[in-house]
């Protein structure tokens, strides 16, 4: 029994050497580095402190996904042709009705002259082919005019007339394409 409580003690008295010599050697070190930084001359690391308060922070969230617009429609022409404006930026948020891109609208805009000119143009031979057809119907009328000269010029004024109709469709149809050539915003 004394054999064993020797060995503890023994134990207990090397466990309490190396316990001390730990502390001494971390207190010996710790020293040598603080004389170290005087002798090279390395400034201590300023602290700054301030004093807390409540404020709102700025919140930045980053990560990877897909945005999607809240509303989304596909856009196609009515009439073709070169884009010469596009009066949006991409990402900008847009009303229904807003402009978005303008196709040339020169081309529409001269077949719509050309058109006015030639509904001009048959209109004025119109007003001398009635007439000539009043004449050709007192000639008729009267024995000094064949009915068949008569009846070529009710041809010719229907034909005017129809060319006149058939300008005004022109018109139209390119009155059409020029406001096509506007496109504008289908939802908001």
């Amino acid at each position: 029994m004394k054999k064993e409580i020797l060995a503890r003690l023994g134990a207990i008295g090397a466990l309490a050497c190396v316990v001390g010599a730990g502390y001494l050697f971390l207190q010996h070190s710790g020293r040598d580095k603080a004389a170290a930084a005087a002798i090279t001359g390395q400034a201590a690391v300023p602290v700054t402190t301030a004093v807390a308060e409540k404020k709102d922070v700025p919140l930045y969230v980053r990560g990877i996904g897909t945005v999607q617009a809240y509303n989304m429609a596909v856009i196609k022409t009515r009439v073709d042709g070169e884009i010469v404006k596009v009066a949006f930026q991409e990402g900008q948020y847009v009303k229904a009705g807003d402009p978005l891109y303008q196709v040339d609208p020169r081309p529409f805009q001269a077949i719509l002259d050309e058109a006015t000119a030639s509904q001009g143009r048959n209109k004025a031979q119109l007003i001398g082919a009635e007439l000539d057809l009043n004449r050709y119907i007192q000639m008729a009328n009267q024995g000094f005019q064949s009915l068949q000269l008569r009846d070529q010029q009710q041809a010719k004024v229907d034909a005017l007339k129809a060319s006149i109709a058939a300008d005004e469709a022109i018109m139209h149809t390119a009155r059409l394409n020029l406001q096509y050539a506007d496109i504008r915003a289908p939802c908001a």
